[in-house]
C-alpha cells in the first residue's frame, strides 16, 4: 500500500460519494497511511484521534463518504473483503445519539438471533467485555446443558467453573460488531470513551437478556454472568 494521504471533505452535497469523486477542500478530514496500512487521523471536533489496522491493498477503490441532508459528512466506509467497515463515523452532539441507538439495536437483535437458534435449555449466559483505551469486544455465550459433562470433565468441580466462558467452545462466542464499536468510541470525545463504552456494554447486555429471557428454556441452575476483563 502507497497511499500516503487521505483527504475528505466534512460538507458536501447530500448523497454518496467515492472518494476519489471529491474535490480537495481545507475544510476536510485528513488520514495519513502508512505503508503497513494503518490509517490515522486527528478529530479537533470531538478531541479525539482516529487509528485504523489492516487497511486492505485496494482501499481506495471502496472508500465512500456519506452526507446528510445538511450537508455534513456522517460516515466514511470501504469494503474489507466483502465486509462494509468504517473509517469514520460522525460522533459530534448532534449525531452521536441516533448513531449509537442504531449500534445497539443492530447488535442486541444480532446476539439474541444467534442465542435463540436452539431451543436446548441455557444454564449460563454469559456477557463478557474489555477495553483498554483501544482494543475493544464484547461478546455473549449461552451455556447449554449439553456443554455441562465436557467442562465438568475437562475442568473440574469447581462452583464457578461453569461461569467462565473461556471453558465453553470458542464457537458458542457471539460476537458484537466489535469493529464498529472501536470505531464509535475512537471517533467520540476522548474524556468520555470509558463512560461511552461502559454506557454501550451495559445497553447490550440488558437488550440481549430483555429479548431472550421470556423465549429460552432454562436449566435449574440457570445464571446470568457478566464480566468485564482490563
Amino acid at each position: 500500500m502507497e497511499i500516503n494521504e487521505i483527504t475528505v471533505a466534512l460538507k458536501h452535497k447530500e448523497g454518496s460519494y467515492g472518494i476519489m469523486d471529491l474535490a480537495a477542500d481545507t475544510n476536510a478530514l485528513r488520514f495519513t497511511i502508512d505503508k503497513y496500512g494503518i490509517a490515522e487521523c486527528d478529530l479537533p471536533a470531538t478531541n479525539s484521534h482516529i487509528r485504523v489496522y489492516s487497511l486492505p491493498d485496494n482501499l481506495m477503490d471502496t472508500l465512500e463518504a456519506r452526507y446528510d441532508e445538511h450537508e455534513n459528512l456522517q460516515e466514511i466506509t470501504y469494503d474489507n473483503y466483502g465486509q462494509t467497515r468504517y473509517l469514520y463515523i460522525n460522533l459530534s452532539s448532534d449525531y452521536k445519539d441516533s448513531v449509537i441507538k442504531q449500534y445497539v439495536a443492530q447488535n442486541v437483535q444480532m446476539i439474541a438471533d444467534r442465542i435463540l437458534e436452539s431451543d436446548e435449555p441455557v444454564m449460563r449466559l454469559i456477557f463478557d467485555s474489555f477495553y483498554d483505551g483501544e482494543a475493544v469486544s464484547y461478546y455473549a455465550t449461552a451455556g447449554r446443558e449439553s456443554d455441562r459433562a465436557d467442562i465438568l470433565e475437562k475442568y473440574g468441580n469447581d462452583s464457578d467453573i461453569l461461569d467462565n466462558s473461556g471453558n465453553y467452545p470458542r464457537n458458542k462466542w457471539i460476537f458484537a460488531d466489535n469493529a464498529s464499536l472501536g470505531i464509535i468510541l475512537m471517533c467520540s470525545d476522548s474524556k468520555e470513551r470509558n463512560k461511552l463504552f461502559n454506557e454501550i456494554k451495559e445497553a447490550l447486555t440488558e437488550g440481549i437478556i430483555n429479548l431472550v429471557d421470556s423465549r429460552i428454556a432454562k436449566t435449574e441452575d440457570y445464571k446470568v454472568i457478566t464480566n468485564q476483563f482490563d
